[in-house]
């Protein structure tokens, strides 16, 4: 009986560690996600486009320096809100005034970038009723640029300011967007009503039910201190509830693109100097009607905080995401809560050209603290805990395909076992209370919206080494019976 307890002592423990490498599956997942290819989104004129632009929405800098290559028509991004009419719901048909000079001659075959919007080949045009109605399929970056550099250099906060701004998405399908600074017009995102209205400026409120739970968010994107976020979320038969806190104080984001001859020459892209900390609580207990919590519980937040901005005519989109997962190892009369702070500074890098891609990342540091009372107990031979929180998850779309991402994920357990008072294989084991926790970088690219269908890369770029704390007195290691 006492080696099936410490059996499942060891079941225990490896729920309650096992979450990273759980959610390692849903990260390498998404870039699955970012292999995919939408006709989506821009472009000025069939010869060249210069210069070192200010991005309409912050005040970080972008580098649009191309060749088209010929047969590429290019509508600019001030120009298509005047003349563009509508949009078929699938994105692949447009319907443009008729007297537009540079539709005159576009013909099946050509690459049409409309600024902002969207990048296919034509496979149809007719001229009926007043309009142009233009038919694509999709098309690609290097179909459409013959020699260019593209890129980009973002401070946030300092480039993303209240005025800038702005998107938070909250739910499937559902966005809240500040009308007079950020429009459909502007940004080819359609615009939806308040979800929960700002409670002042530069903030967004939500209540509402995902996956079981009753979740509260709360943004506030105006202080200097970066983007804040507080998330709540209680199981609806109040047996769960956790809570994080995540401060992204600081993030430099910047890539820079080489094509020579319709050719990926050089990549280099760099999430840099991504720093701030992230708080986790969790309060788990069995009852009433829950007699047992052991289902692992994802709690996937669909939550983004968006900052558009353009390159050039292309569209681009930063998005700062999070999510939270628990994994819960508690039988009758059992409990576990705690409050742990993660620190963290961190370097993401992707390189390379059309022959492949290599990543790398550090983490200058990784601090994690116990900042509130954090105990794990129950009268099963092991009562156990697991919080895994995604904060931040960083990604970059290019003409609305996902492209390249930067994830930070920190695993905490919360344990606890009674220990033995009978010899186990002729030991005794003591008991043991304690709160451990890891760290590790995950980044990917997949640059699909170049044509280069094989050239993706997703890696762990670093993991922390183990940290715990357990209580004085417990966890020591088993002594041998009768003390020899």
């Amino acid at each position: 009986m006492l080696t099936m307890a410490r059996e499942r002592d060891a079941a225990t423990m490896a729920r309650i560690t096992r979450g990273t490498g759980r959610r390692v599956m849903s990260v390498a997942a998404a870039v699955a996600l970012l292999g995919t290819s939408v006709l989506a989104a821009p472009g000025a004129s069939p010869a060249a486009a210069q210069g070192h632009q200010i991005m309409p929405f912050g005040r970080g800098s972008t580098t649009y320096d191309v060749t088209y290559t010929p047969g590429t028509v290019v509508l600019d991004p001030a120009l298509v809100p005047k003349i563009l009419k509508s949009t078929s719901p699938d994105g692949r048909t447009f319907s443009f005034a008729a007297s537009v000079p540079q539709l005159v001659g576009l013909h099946a075959g050509n690459i049409l970038l409309i600024g902002g919007r969207a990048l296919g080949r034509v496979s149809s045009v007719s001229r009926t009723g007043g309009r142009t109605v233009v038919t694509m399929t999709p098309a690609t970056l290097l179909q459409a640029i013959k020699n260019g550099h593209i890129g980009w250099d973002i401070n946030f906060p300092a480039d993303v300011t209240t005025s800038s701004l702005m998107l938070v998405s909250v739910g499937a399908g559902l966005h809240r967007a500040r009308p007079a600074l950020y429009s459909e017009a502007a940004s080819g995102v359609p615009e939806a009503g308040c979800l929960g209205c700002p409670s002042g400026p530069g903030t967004v409120d939500y209540q509402g039910t995902i996956d079981g739970f009753q979740v509260n968010l709360h943004f506030d994107e105006s202080s200097l201190a970066g983007l804040v976020m507080n998330l709540s979320a209680r199981k609806d038969d109040g047996s769960m509830l956790l809570k994080a806190e995540a401060h992204l104080r600081t993030l430099n984001d910047f890539d820079d693109i080489l094509i020579k001859d319709s050719q990926l020459q050089s990549f280099e892209y760099r999430q840099g100097d991504l720093t701030g900390d992230t708080t986790v609580e969790w309060h788990a207990a069995t009852t009433g009607a829950v007699s047992s919590l052991g289902k692992i519980v994802t709690l996937h937040i669909p939550v983004a905080f968006k900052v558009p901005f353009w390159v050039g005519p292309i569209p681009m989109l930063l998005a700062i995401k999070a999510s939270l997962a628990a994994y819960p190892a508690i039988s009758e009369k059992g409990a576990s809560g705690g409050k742990v702070e993660v620190e963290y500074n961190s370097n993401l890098n992707i390189t390379g050209g059309g022959s492949g891609l290599s990543a790398s990342g550090s983490l200058g540091k990784v601090q994690f603290r116990v900042t509130g009372e954090t105990v794990t107990a129950g009268f099963a031979p092991a009562t156990g805990f697991g919080v895994d929180v995604e904060a931040p998850r960083i990604e970059l779309s290019i003409f609305g395909t996902a492209t390249l991402f930067g994830s930070l994920l920190a695993h905490l357990a919360g344990y606890f076992t009674p220990g033995t008072t009978l010899p186990v294989h002729g030991k005794i084991y003591p008991p043991c209370q304690k709160v451990s926790g890891d760290a590790a970088l995950y980044t990917g690219a997949a640059l699909t919206i170049f044509g280069l269908k094989d050239l993706t890369i997703f890696k762990k770029a670093y993991e922390s080494n183990q940290w715990e704390s357990h209580k004085p007195g417990t966890c020591g290691p088993p002594e041998a019976a009768g003390g020899n």
